[in-house]
């Protein structure tokens, strides 16, 4: 019993002294790793290890190690291949999360930059320096990737700076791609999970500034992972001064070392914007190099799904600033193929405001819309409408609609050559109100016209239209049942013809109007069976009047009128009168030139009368000045 108890008693001293000399030896080591001798050997360790292991020149200024901090090494540099600095870290902090069995698998409490600098750039066309150190490491080693597993709880990089230059030297407004340079990134991840499988996290935060003056906040998701094949992030955040994007979620795939540099379409992209999205045009310029000075928010939500040339936009929705705005649930095929592209359009709203519309500047041109101000006058146009199918065969059906009235658009269109395009539809006026932009006397119009159109890539167009104005108020009068049809040879209508049988006027017009000048030539001949002025609101009594008419000129007005207009066999009729006949009037307009000055003619011949004017001006100013001459007298 005795010698039982002291084998238990000897047992215990030794392991009392065992560990009182592991403490020792620990504290011991400790003490050693302080010394600068010990690290400086850790150092040429280090450097030595990863220099090999990594295929490229290293060097390690120092390696502090501590028990409560961890690793602090500082002075790392990484050269290329061409001896340039790749990458240089002042201070790295690293705290492992238990003492690591290999360098495949490492786990990290945290890790902390100060001053990180990545440079990279262009060596060779679609070769950069970094690639040409990655392609060093697997060409000799190419099982050094594999089981390797790097886990990080927090990681923070903080005033850093990175440089990208290409070899290309076009110069570009906003920012160059071809030469970036981002300073002040800060980044904050946390759960960084790197392995041969793929690579994820949750970034807190990433925020940065380019050389050129954009400038981001903070970029930041709920779940962040990508594989060779594949990449899905969560809650997207990207906030700017002016701008913040949010995204629900996106999903990209691609085949296994896809180069997103080139123009494939092999990538399928999912995302989903949120309805809180918006992006200030500033921001946008950066982005597009535009050096215009436009202003204003664009809001945008919704969703894209699919491949470059096979895509679906669901309820997208973007809207700038109210000068425009369109919503649509459209899906597009083949967008690469031209001749087979295969659409499906739906425009549920579009709204165009006429009047701020000339506000919008055009991407990267100092060049601004022009609009006419009858166009402006429709304050808002809108259009609700669908178009699907192919290049060479769809359909269109819509609504435009404003201030101005309603006009609904139904068309076909197919292609019967490779180089011809036939559209055949309708085209329908509902309660318009010209008025509104041409400030005249006609409202209520609605009308009703069949079309068909052809066009050749030679820009050879004939347009045919036929139809009926159902129903037209002017000065109070409505009329019903005007018929008119045209046909136009590119720039020619080489026929025309209104018809209109009503109580109060009956008459028909035929006419040819060629458009290939810089003024249109005109001719026209037409019967005026009867017109009851006074049921037409031009006479206070009652009358009536007949003509026959009949017209081969050039001009838009009476500044630019040259040929002849003549009426012939004019009757007016008033009860208990006798009628008034006038055999012939003819309106001629004339221009001389000589020494550089144009002489206007316009003269008037009839039965009663006749009359001439010539001016080296404008016609209509000295037809004014004789109005308010004769006004005076």
């Amino acid at each position: 019993m005795q010698k039982h108890v002291f084998q238990i008693e000897k047992l215990r001293q030794l392991t009392l002294l065992g560990i009182i000399t592991l403490f020792v030896l620990l504290i011991t080591l400790i003490v050693m790793l302080q010394t600068s001798y010990i690290q400086t050997k850790i150092t040429q360790y280090v450097t030595k290890e990863l220099s090999k292991n990594l295929k490229t020149e290293i060097s390690i200024e120092n390696v502090n190690i501590t028990l409560l901090k961890g690793f602090k090494i500082s002075g790392i540099t990484v050269k290329d291949l061409r001896t340039d600095t790749l990458l240089y870290i002042k201070n790295l902090y690293l705290m492992p999360s238990g003492i690591p069995v290999n360098l495949k698998n490492l786990k990290f409490k945290f890790a902390e930059t100060d001053s990180l600098y990545l440079n990279i750039y262009e060596t060779d066309k679609n070769t950069f320096n970094i690639t040409e150190v990655i392609n060093t490491i697997i060409k000799k080693d190419t099982n050094s990737v594999k089981n390797f597993n790097l886990k990080i709880k927090n990681f923070n990089l903080r005033n850093s700076v990175f440089s990208y230059k290409n070899n290309d030297t076009l110069k570009t407004p906003g920012i160059n791609y071809n030469n970036l340079y981002l300073t002040k990134i800060n980044i904050k991840i946390d759960d960084i999970d790197i392995s041969e499988k793929g690579t994820g996290g949750k970034i807190r935060q990433i925020s940065f500034k380019e050389k050129s003056g954009f400038k981001v906040n903070n970029i930041s998701t709920e779940t962040c992972f990508t594989t060779p094949e594949n990449t899905k992030i969560k809650n997207l955040i990207i906030e700017t001064d002016k701008s913040n994007i949010r995204f629900d979620s996106i999903n990209l795939k691609y085949p296994d070392k896809y180069s997103f540099s080139n123009y494939k379409t092999e990538l399928y992209v999912g995302m989903q914007l949120k309805k809180s999205s918006f992006l200030e045009y500033k921001d946008l310029a950066y982005v597009l190099s535009d050096t215009s000075s436009q202003n204003g928010k664009i809001f945008i939500s919704g969703g894209f799904y699919g491949y470059l040339n096979n895509f679906n936009l669901k309820n997208l929705s973007i809207n700038f600033e109210n000068i425009f705005s369109i919503n649509t649930d459209s899906q597009l095929k083949n967008l690469t193929d031209p001749d087979n592209l295969n659409f499906n359009i739906n425009i549920t709203e579009f709204t165009v405001n006429t009047k701020k519309l000339s506000e919008l500047k055009i991407p990267g041109s100092k060049y601004v819309i022009k609009i006419p101000p009858e166009l402006k006058k429709l304050e808002t146009i809108n259009y609700k409408g669908k178009t699907a199918g192919t290049t060479n065969n769809f359909v269109s059906k819509g609504v435009f609609s404003s201030n101005f009235g309603k006009i609904l658009l139904d068309a076909s269109a197919k292609k019967d050559s490779a180089s011809a395009m036939f559209v055949t539809g309708k085209i329908y006026g509902t309660n318009l109100e010209p008025d509104r932009i041409f400030n005249n006397n006609f409202k209520d119009l609605t009308f009703e016209q069949d079309f068909s159109l052809y066009y050749h890539k030679n820009k050879k167009t004939k347009l045919t239209t036929e139809g009926n104005i159902t129903k037209l108020t002017y000065k109070h009068n409505t009329y019903r049942d005007i018929k008119i049809y045209a046909s136009l040879n590119d720039k020619i209508i080489d026929s025309l013809n209104l018809n209109i049988n009503q109580p109060e006027i009956k008459a028909n017009l035929n006419g040819k109007i060629n458009f290939s000048g810089k003024i249109p030539h005109i001719s026209l001949s037409g019967v005026l069976a009867k017109a009851d002025l006074k049921k037409l609101n031009v006479k206070n009594n009652n009358s009536t009047l007949s003509l026959e008419l009949t017209g081969n000129f050039k001009g838009t007005n009476i500044d630019n009128f040259e040929g002849k207009i003549n009426i012939t066999n004019a009757i007016i009729n008033k009860p208990g009168e006798t009628d008034t006949h006038i055999k012939k009037i003819t309106l001629t307009g004339k221009h001389t030139h000589k020494d550089s000055v144009t002489t206007k003619t316009i003269s008037l011949k009839s039965d009663f009368a006749d009359a001439s004017l010539k001016s080296n001006g404008n016609i209509s100013e000295s037809i004014n000045s004789y109005k308010n001459l004769i006004n005076k007298i």
